[in-house]
């Protein structure tokens, strides 16, 4: 516990007078055991302006809500989660919503996961890292003063807008709707812990960039930011690319390499397409995240793991799990906290910040003014059902902006598949024998590659070889067409 103390009184100098106007907060502690009263109140002190009152239950927590900024509940057993459901459903029921975090003796991944998916805020087990802690409440204090500041605005003030940005000014990452401004929310509140992170959700919807916006939100983001693409890589040199190899270990190992966990440092670390991983990976990579060590192949050499882990997919983990093709262990260690992310044709009124947004970038590029984009192309784009999402999006914004001859992308300027979209012009002849003629080869192309995969039960690798291609170019494949 002496790191943790020391932790705490270096945090307390950060914060210290940030809320120094404001009135002390209370955090509520739901526990019999002194000794964790003794450390809590340490993280607590070390967070300016706010204090810890103790109580012994549940119950008696539940009368002291309307005074209280946070609360803390020690489970000593699985006996006490009933008590805590109910004091996080009352801490929804009011007004206001006051965090509950969890203080658990044992860590269990599925417990700690089935607490967060009722709503705690966050899942801690003993021995606490107290400065781990005094960011928590430090976080939750600053989300506190944003949402009273929100609700405090004028009646008379415009509503905000229905699209909004956060991150680098210069590369802001766009988002919509409640339930993703509820997704940023979270993300706020998870991006300064070491928290493992799931992200999922179709292929270009954003996951990678999401977790550089969860890196630069977090401290460690002046540390590097690595992304491990597992789909992309064969199962033979996966390992080496994570894990690094000692000199010899296999065939073409003449030299050591260091593998992109020891290159991260204490940066983000985004495991992509975790679901693509072999089973034996999967079980190295266990230990690495469980057990905060890795070693390379091939030596016994032990190296310590110092970065935040973010994993992500475009499928079900736990469709995965089922299949016996992703471990049920390493499932639950790595789906502490998820966010889903939705298609790109469920958030249509991104289709237009986004296109106008890489029409300038793009533009700018080529050194020539940025061309307005006519009203029947627009209309196309945001009709189109985008099987790529953003990175098809993106794709088709940069193809228009070469081949638009003036000032402005016409609907001619985008593939041929969006002239269908519109009513506007019908295409020649010539065009649509084109037309046909290029959708009968990708036509037939996608049925080679689907009947291939059913044949080899979807296994990638099998796949590529009974089409004669390569892995990598499988993959590319199966992005181009939507799919994964």
């Amino acid at each position: 516990m002496a790191t943790g103390e020391t932790g705490a009184r270096v945090l307390s100098v950060q914060v210290k007078g940030r809320f120094s106007a404001a009135m002390k907060a209370t955090a509520l502690l739901v526990t019999r055991d002194q000794g964790l009263v003794e450390g809590v109140r340490q993280a607590v002190e070390s967070v300016s302006n706010w204090r810890l009152a103790v109580v012994d239950s549940c119950d008696q927590a539940n009368g002291q809500l309307d005074d209280s900024q946070l609360v803390l509940t020690h489970i000593v057993e699985h006996a006490d989660d009933p008590a805590v459901i109910r004091l996080l459903q009352a801490t929804k029921a009011g007004s206001r919503r006051i965090p509950l975090v969890c203080i658990a003796d044992d860590h269990e991944a599925g417990h700690g996961l089935e607490l967060l998916r009722q709503g705690a805020a966050d899942y801690l087990a003993r021995p606490l890292n107290l400065r781990r802690l005094a960011l928590l409440l430090d976080v939750i204090r600053l989300n506190s003063s944003t949402t009273a500041q929100s609700h405090a605005q004028p009646a008379h003030l415009p509503p905000a807008k229905s699209v909004q940005s956060i991150g680098a000014e210069e590369d802001p990452f766009l988002f919509d709707s409640p339930a993703m401004s509820d997704v940023i929310k979270q993300v706020r509140s998870v991006a300064p812990l070491n928290t493992t992170i799931m992200l999922s959700g179709e292929t270009g919807t954003g996951k990678t960039r999401l977790a550089r916006l969860i890196h630069q939100l977090s401290p460690r983001r002046d540390e590097p930011f690595v992304v491990i693409d597992c789909g992309a890589l064969t199962p033979t040199i996966v390992e080496s690319q994570m894990f690094g190899h000692a000199k010899g270990s296999f065939t073409g190992a003449d030299t050591p390499h260091e593998g992109k966990f020891t290159a991260v440092g204490g940066g983000t670390l985004m495991i992509d397409e975790i679901d693509a991983l072999p089973l034996t990976t999967q079980t190295k990579l266990l230990r690495a995240v469980d057990e905060r060590v890795f070693e390379p192949v091939g030596s016994n050499k032990v190296l310590p793991l110092r970065a935040r882990i973010i994993v992500a997919t475009n499928r079900s983990l736990e469709d995965e799990v089922a299949a016996g093709r992703f471990r049920r262990d390493l499932y639950y260690r790595v789906n502490v906290v998820a966010f889903s992310l939705p298609p790109l044709r469920e958030r249509t009124s991104l289709v237009r910040p986004l296109v106008d947004k890489w029409v300038a970038s793009y533009a700018a590029d080529a050194g020539c003014p940025a061309p307005t984009v006519s009203a029947e192309a627009m209309q196309a784009m945001k009709a189109y059902p985008w099987p790529g999402n953003m990175r098809e999006l993106r794709n088709v914004v940069e193809r228009a902006v070469a081949l638009s001859s003036g000032r402005r992308i016409e609907l001619t300027d985008l593939p041929t598949a969006f002239s269908t979209l519109c009513d506007v012009t019908e295409p020649s002849p010539v065009e649509d024998a084109n037309s046909k003629w290029l959708q009968f080869k990708v036509d037939a192309e996608v049925n080679a590659i689907v009947e291939s995969l059913a044949r080899n039960d979807n296994n990638r690798a099998r796949t590529a070889r009974d089409l004669g291609i390569s892995r990598v170019t499988l993959y590319k494949k199966l992005h181009k067409y939507g799919l994964i």
